[in-house]
């Protein structure tokens, strides 16, 4: 019989009807059932509209999930009508959770027209951030609001914040050569090989570079177009010329115009040929700069699933759902585990992670349970039961010692 030697348990809860304990119901657009009956003079009541959200996306510039100072976002959804009844003068109203938040701006009022039943309209909010945005998260309140006032509960969306971190774009090295002879020629193609890196910590975008030469060699496009350069991120370009008799003075100079999105961090530079001496036959092989200060990223323990490493993050935030999770490594009677298989607490540590990015928890739902004792387990199932029963989902996981 094998022995258990680590057990999670997640009990999510949806708390939709119990108004009189501390949780709040006031992010889930909740479908409202509708009875329809025939009134005092035979006639039914008028059908109403009932709304549902979904398929919630974020969409930003450098595809890292957040809202960066000087970057353009979307957020987008489908808004359904799911009742009976046509929804008409239909708009939402986007506000902060916090209005004292700064460097944010959104989409307010969105005017959506009518909706008919059992049909919706796609829904996009533009956001961008201004210069002073600082590292957060930005916790939007969405509202639906109809001709008919059926007043569904607001969606609450959290999205992390950054605050503006400058790129640096630069050639970080170069090196002429020929596939022809050593020495530069008379109407000879001779390349010049750059390397553009951004050794800036923000994400450089709309890179260009550019190569101005003398008016008399010959070359009929210098213009190239890089695009988007992450931090310490590299690109090689290869710009072929051809010298022609009135090329002018030696050292022949080549002049590397640089330039990104808001023309500020970028360095330009003037690369010197001399034409006396020979040059490589072959394709050079250049090498990028190490960036240095950037952000660590920690070795992955092998011993360890890799799940707790880039863990994706949900938008939206149920404060209708409790979870109790638990991890245990230390018992009383029982002796330690072996040490390979002491990570128990991680692993409760990291489902409370997917508890609060995947499946949306706040964080104020989750009771987290380390090491406990039988009677303080005992305690919190007896509260779960009391707060949910009959509503209430079990997740059970019990994990095994690998056999070496």
């Amino acid at each position: 019989m094998k022995k258990i030697t680590s057990l999670i348990l997640c009990c999510i809860i949806p708390l939709a009807t119990l108004a009189q304990e501390k949780f709040t119901t006031s992010d889930k657009s909740v479908i409202k059932h509708i009875s329809f009956q025939k009134n005092s003079s035979g006639n039914y009541i008028k059908a109403l509209p009932n709304f549902q959200m979904v398929d919630f996306l974020f969409l930003d510039e450098n595809n890292d999930q957040a809202i960066e100072a000087e970057e353009r976002s979307v957020i987008r959804f489908n808004l359904l009508n799911v009742g009976d009844g046509k929804a008409q003068d239909v708009t939402l109203s986007v506000s902060l959770k916090h209005p004292d938040v700064t460097g944010l701006v959104f989409d307010k009022d969105i005017d959506l027209g009518e909706i008919y039943s059992m049909n919706g309209k796609p829904v996009s909010i533009a956001v961008s951030g201004k210069p002073e945005l600082v590292n957060g998260v930005a916790e939007f309140r969405i509202e639906i609001l109809d001709q008919d006032k059926t007043n569904p509960d607001p969606i609450e969306l959290e999205i992390p914040t950054k605050r503006f971190a400058a790129p640096h774009v630069i050639i970080a090295s170069h090196a002429f050569y020929t596939d022809t002879t050593a020495h530069p020629e008379l109407n000879e193609t001779i390349y010049l090989k750059t390397m553009v890196q951004n050794i800036g910590k923000g994400t450089a975008s709309q890179v260009q570079v550019e190569f101005i030469l003398p008016s008399s060699p010959v070359r009929s496009n210098n213009m190239y177009h890089i695009g988007q350069l992450s931090s310490g991120e590299s690109v090689e370009v290869k710009f072929p010329f051809i010298l022609t008799r009135d090329y002018g003075l030696n050292p022949f100079n080549i002049a590397i115009k640089l330039s990104e999105k808001y023309n500020l961090y970028s360095e330009n530079k003037t690369i010197a040929l001399d034409l006396l001496k020979p040059l490589p036959r072959k394709e050079v092989h250049l090498t990028p700069l190490e960036v240095t200060d950037q952000t660590e990223v920690e070795t992955p323990d092998e011993n360890l699933p890799d799940v707790d490493m880039n863990i994706p993050r949900h938008l939206v935030k149920y404060s209708n759902r409790l979870a109790l999770v638990i991890g245990n490594q230390n018992y009383q009677f029982i002796s330690p585990l072996a040490e390979q298989n002491t990570h128990q607490v991680r692993d409760a540590l990291v489902f409370k992670e997917y508890l609060i990015r995947v499946l949306g928890l706040k964080e104020d739902n989750i009771y987290l349970l380390t090491n406990t004792t039988a009677d303080n387990l005992i305690n919190h199932a007896h509260l779960m039961s009391r707060i949910a029963l009959p509503h209430l989902e079990i997740f059970y996981q019990k994990m095994y010692p690998s056999k070496r």
